[in-house]
């Protein structure tokens, strides 16, 4: 790829993802300049009118507790009031409301009231820790930072509720001070923006809980994380039985060869061809879900066996603290690795289809029993059920075996780096966590980096991005490249600049199909015009307008066809060059002086353009030159078209396009002529060449054929009577001398 493609190509790549951040940050930008009414300065406020509610009504409520219970309960009075005076049947209208009103300012003064929860003190460890305590801090430490992202996002998400609560709460208040006074609808309006602003002040508050409870996590994490630590060097031995260890080793390994039988004739079942009568359909479905269940089962016991052998080499490499890990051991610690992370993957596939059968079957279980059907469909449709609900339960038994798989070979790294030495233990790692690090590739590969527009985009995703596009330009890149080919062998046949403007359109429209795919390949919904409408516009504001406007420009020029590539140009400024691209942003053009300028398309389009070779490649050049007066006119014509055809630049060609030579003036010191010729493509782009090439020519053959080219000339004729006066005038001069003496 050329560096100029290469340029293009990250352009495009970091124009998509300044797009894409665009799209996340700016529908949230109104919650990072919220400040919750919550947080405003108390000021000493009258109880609000809701017939004539004003900014900032809400101060009212916004008081001390100690002042709270009071407002709120001259607020509800004011309430009842206004929907007492009210006729039944306009009662009715805002009854419901009026209670939801009520609910929330009521429920306002107990939520404030809530205090934060505390903050835990530091925890005194334990001398001694067994391998099924570390085991169980692990789970905890595990399952309180899975706690610790979730309650970050519902953070997350709460902001943007509020964000558009407060956007609710003004477009009410719009509408509210825009209706008639004293109506039912400026009285419902009053009650939904009351309701609205209590809703809010609630969910503040409770978003004030949510903090605390995440500092409290932190801490509770920070602490765990430490007594891990501390478990990690405090591991009793004296605890751990290799003998039942073996037995349950080989207890577990005889279950998995039992399982790959079951497995193998599972997989039979599934395989034979369905009828299609609703018995044979639902014992079709019963043996996928048996062939299901087996693969978990089986995937279950292995599991549970790399545990208990990771349990054993842990055992092994504790009671001897200087004892290393052999090469074996630590190939071994990466096929687990890679082995648990392998089920960890397909068990979720497992979980989809075991979901959907348990659907399936609970809906074929309801229909069955109210309608007739035989005994025999009724005992498989339960049968589904029962295997689909077997196989979730063994799916959460994988989960439990998997973590604490990666728990105790975990332990087995720290406890190996102990014993080498960081040096030595960091050499050992390079070989054996590559494997493991490229296994565990689809786990951080699907990690969500941000969203938009509640769609989830992940590294894999961007990835995927970045490929797509990549085969895009490659594929524009070739295509142009074998249409470029296609013009240098068949000169004759196809016409170079049809080829150049075909090859821009299609490099516009593969990269516009793969920008498409790109998106769509991250789960982007297109069908949200107002999204994509969003974004143009914010690209535009900022800036972008001229960039649109030449990408338009150079659409127009494509189509038209008023300036192709080849074409010679002249521009108003004087610009006079050979257009050799024509790119969505600027042409570029090249002078005779091999200067290369880059001009914007819109000055192609906005601007007066001479194109010198739109519709024919070839120009007319006129050569004047004089004779003297005394020169055969005859020879004089034949010599100068000798001079023209002498010339490379001259169009060979009869017919109203061939040279000429015309008289066009009777000059003072000469004969005038004109040689008009018509040049060639290449001439018709080098006049100054041209120009040189011909006076040259006619300078030989003028040489040639003894034709004069005459100098000025100027008759000079003397009159007599100025010859007396010039004698007077010399005897007035010799008498003044006399005179003088």
């Amino acid at each position: 790829m050329h560096e100029k493609h290469r340029r293009q190509f990250f352009f495009l790549i970091f124009g998509f993802f300044c797009t894409t951040a665009c799209i996340q940050i700016f529908p949230n930008a109104v919650a990072l300049f919220e400040v919750f009414p919550s947080e405003s300065k108390k000021e000493l406020v009258s109880i609000p009118d809701l017939n004539n509610l004003k900014p900032g009504w809400w101060r009212y409520l916004n008081v001390d507790l100690e002042e709270l219970d009071g407002n709120v309960e001259s607020f509800l009075a004011l309430l009842d009031e206004a929907i007492n005076g009210l006729d039944e049947g306009q009662r009715k209208e805002v009854l419901a409301l009026a209670q939801r009103v009520r609910f929330n300012i009521n429920a306002l003064p107990e939520r404030r009231r809530i205090e934060s929860p505390k903050i835990p003190s530091s925890k005194v460890f334990l001398s001694e820790y067994t391998l099924e305590q570390y085991l169980a801090l692990e789970q905890r430490l595990q399952s309180k930072e899975q706690s610790l992202i979730a309650g970050n996002l519902d953070i997350t998400a709460e902001k943007q509720v509020l964000s558009r609560s407060k956007e609710i709460s003004d477009e009410l208040m719009q509408a509210y001070s825009s209706t008639e006074s004293r109506s039912l609808g400026r009285l419902q309006l009053a009650l939904e923006i009351i309701f609205e602003w209590s809703s809010r002040e609630l969910r503040v508050e409770q978003q004030r809980l949510r903090h605390a409870n995440q500092r409290i996590l932190d801490k509770e994490i920070a602490q765990l994380s430490e007594e891990v630590q501390v478990a990690r060097d405090r591991l009793d031995t004296r605890s751990l039985n290799t003998e039942e260890l073996l037995r349950s080793i080989e207890d577990v390994q005889q279950k998995v060869d039992e399982v790959k039988s079951e497995v193998e004739r599972s997989e039979a079942r599934a395989l034979e061809p369905v009828g299609e009568d609703e018995l044979s359909k639902a014992q079709g479905l019963q043996a996928k879900q048996e062939f299901i269940h087996a693969q978990a089962t089986q995937a279950r016991y292995q599991s549970e066996l790399y545990t208990y052998e990771a349990k054993l080499a842990l055992i092994e490499l504790l009671r001897d603290s200087e004892k290393e890990l052999s090469s074996a051991q630590r190939r071994k610690i990466t096929a687990w690795y890679g082995e648990l992370n392998r089920i960890s993957s397909i068990r979720n596939k497992w979980e989809e289809g075991s979901q959907r059968e348990l659907n399936r079957a609970v809906q074929a279980v309801s229909a069955s029993n109210n309608q007739e059907v035989s005994e025999e469909l009724k005992t498989v449709l339960r049968n589904r059920l029962n295997l689909a609900q077997d196989s979730l339960v063994l799916l959460q038994q994988i989960d439990g075996a998997i973590r604490q798989g990666k728990q105790i070979l975990g332990l087995l790294e720290y406890l190996e780096e102990n014993n080498s030495g960081d040096f030595l233990f960091f050499f050992k790692k390079i070989g054996s966590s590559a494997l493991s690090t490229l296994v565990g590739v689809p786990q951080w590969l699907n990690y969500t980096i941000f969203t938009v527009s509640d769609t989830p985009v992940t590294l894999l995703g961007l990835f995927r991005v970045v490929i797509i596009m990549w085969l895009s330009f490659w594929v524009s890149s070739f295509m142009r490249k074998a249409l470029r080919r296609l013009g240098e062998q068949h000169e004759e046949r196809f016409n170079k600049s049809v080829l150049y403007n075909f090859g821009r359109l299609t490099h516009y429209v593969i990269l516009s199909t793969g920008a498409v795919f790109a998106l769509a390949s991250m789960g982007l919904d297109f069908t949200n015009l107002a999204l994509v409408a969003g974004a143009l516009s914010v690209g535009i504001g900022f800036g972008l307008q001229s960039i649109v406007n030449n990408f338009f420009a150079g659409l127009i020029l494509l189509f038209e066809r008023n300036l192709n590539v080849g074409d010679f140009i002249e521009l108003e400024q004087g610009l006079r060059g050979l257009v050799l691209e024509i790119n969505f942003r600027s042409t570029l053009v090249q002078t005779n002086d091999g200067i290369d300028v880059i001009v914007p398309n819109s000055e192609f389009v906005n601007a007066r353009v001479i194109n010198w070779t739109l519709q024919d490649a070839h120009r007319r050049l006129r050569i004047p030159f004089c004779v003297a007066y005394d020169s055969d006119k005859n020879l004089v014509k034949k010599a100068a078209l000798e001079a023209a055809e002498r010339v490379q630049y001259t169009l060979q060609k009869k017919g109203h396009k061939k040279a000429k030579v015309r008289v066009v003036a009777f000059g003072d010191s000469s004969l005038d002529f004109e040689l008009v010729v018509w040049l060639d493509a290449y001439g018709s782009k080098h006049l100054r060449s041209a120009e040189s090439a011909y006076l040259w020519a006619l300078d030989d053959v003028f040489r040639t054929y003894k034709i004069e080219v005459p100098y000025p000339q100027r008759d000079l004729h003397i009159r007599s009577d100025l010859t007396k006066e010039v004698k007077v005038v010399e005897e007035l001069e010799e008498k003044e001398e006399d005179h003088d003496l």
